[in-house]
């Protein structure tokens, strides 16, 4: 019942899942369901999805995100079944989904952020928004991509598989770097630079932030006690 109620209580468990899940068991699964879908496609859904539980703010707030949910997997999901997009169309599709993503972020962040005690909650939400910038940059990768498509040097056995803008953006934000796929323009090389800067400015002040909370609430807790 503990799992469960983890589950069903937890502000941002489902989301976590939801990026275990794409992380842990879909690379062992089949790649395709068909010829234009595949399990990442699905879980990546997903995961927008499990969003909208994990930014609940308003009622008002609520319906804005369902609605660019909506319009998220449904752009998302044209550009993937059309074997023929249009380069403008496409370079649309992944501006939409900077601006969503960014928007679920920030919303995390205001949460995470926020001068309440800190909880356990709130720690996985840090962890959602961890990976969530990293689909953010990937997504602005593709983009450069898809605007000059010598932005990057890819091996030819990666570019049919359109997940490479995501493992590079991880590499990059985690200051890994394996060197297989590179930034090649003065545009990619910059933001890239910038990811990784984020990367590690994310990690300091979050932690900072964490601790300062966890000190100030622990020792507001201390005092209470002593009184009594």
């Amino acid at each position: 019942m503990a799992p469960i109620r983890w589950i069903l209580n937890g502000r941002f468990s489902v989301m976590l899942i939801m990026f275990a899940t794409l992380f842990l068991i879909v690379p062992l699964g089949p790649r395709e369901v068909n010829n234009r879908i595949s399990f990442f496609d699905i879980v990546i859904m997903l995961v927008f999805i499990s969003c909208l539980r994990a930014v609940v703010v308003s009622k008002r707030y609520l319906c804005f995100l369902i609605a660019l949910t909506v319009i998220n997997i449904g752009i998302g999901s044209t550009a993937i079944l059309s074997s023929n997009s249009p380069i403008g169309f496409i370079a649309i599709v992944q501006l939409f989904k900077i601006v969503y993503t960014f928007l679920i972020f920030y919303s995390i962040m205001r949460y995470i952020l926020h001068s309440s005690p800190v909880t356990s909650d709130k720690i996985y939400g840090a962890i959602c928004a961890y990976f969530l910038m990293g689909f953010m940059w990937a997504d602005g990768f593709m983009l450069l991509h898809q605007i000059d498509p010598v932005s990057f040097k890819v091996p030819m056995e990666m570019l049919s598989d359109k997940q490479w803008p995501i493992y590079f953006s991880f590499t990059t934000l985690t200051t890994l770097g394996y060197g297989d796929i590179s930034p090649q323009t003065t545009a990619a090389r910059a933001y890239a630079v910038l990811e990784a800067a984020a990367g590690q400015i994310f990690l300091a002040v979050i932690i900072a932030r964490l601790v300062a909370l966890q000190i100030i609430h622990g020792n507001g807790r201390i005092e209470e006690t002593d009184q009594s």
